[in-house]
């Protein structure tokens, strides 16, 4: 058992201090990943959910700046079709079988380069076998894997080749992993603890006000 405190976003504030800019939207909020892949004006992502990330939803992070991480519950002849119907970068979400190298194989042969590996605890042998699989497959795509939420974690899958790690574990708003397992730590902890891999870094879960994102 962890014995440290944990914290949430809920748990702290930031301090005000002196701003020399005008007007808020003259702040640049860009970013660029570690890896040197992926640039976003906007460093926000739809959730891969199959409620939540299709071509609408993609496109639409993508006018704003973000990016969207389409969902993989479909088949793979749908899952190219959205992926087409896409007008900007896109990540495309594979599991953790055969028939989802197939899947990732498959999106790649129509453009895809930026794919995101997604089961609920990443830190795990099958996850790393895969990755290891899909970075041999593809050496020069930008891969995102998760989700983890420690650093032992994400050092994990950043030495199996993933190039940004997703942390976080239950604190989704619909997420019942932690409640039916009884696993997870405290969202802000978690980003802590994984930001010490040298890798990116996206906060899955528990973001619930944009003070949250800041």
């Amino acid at each position: 058992m962890m014995q440290q405190y944990a914290i949430t976003f809920d748990d702290i504030l930031m301090v005000p201090s002196y701003n020399h800019y005008e007007s808020r939207r003259l702040v640049d909020i860009s970013m660029t990943d570690k890896a040197g892949k992926l640039t976003l004006k906007l460093p926000v992502m739809s959730s891969n959910m199959d409620t939540v990330t299709e071509s609408a939803m993609a496109n639409f992070m993508s006018s704003k700046g973000g990016i969207g991480v389409l969902h993989r519950f479909m088949s793979i002849e749908n899952n190219i079709a959205e992926f087409k119907k896409c007008v900007d970068t896109v990540f495309v979400s594979v599991g953790c079988t055969d028939a989802e190298l197939e899947r990732a194989k498959a999106l790649s042969d129509v453009g895809a380069h930026y794919f995101c590996i997604d089961v609920a605890h990443a830190h795990a042998k099958y996850v790393g076998h895969t990755l290891k699989q899909l970075r041999k497959m593809l050496p020069n795509a930008c891969i995102m894997a998760g989700n983890v939420a420690t650093y032992a974690g994400a050092d994990y899958l950043a030495s199996c080749g993933a190039d940004i790690i997703k942390a976080g574990i239950g604190g989704g708003s619909v997420c019942s992993t932690r409640i039916k397992t009884g696993f997870g730590i405290p969202m802000l902890t978690c980003i802590q603890d994984c930001a010490r891999c040298d890798r990116s870094i996206v906060a899955d879960g528990g973001i619930r006000a944009p003070g949250d994102i800041v």
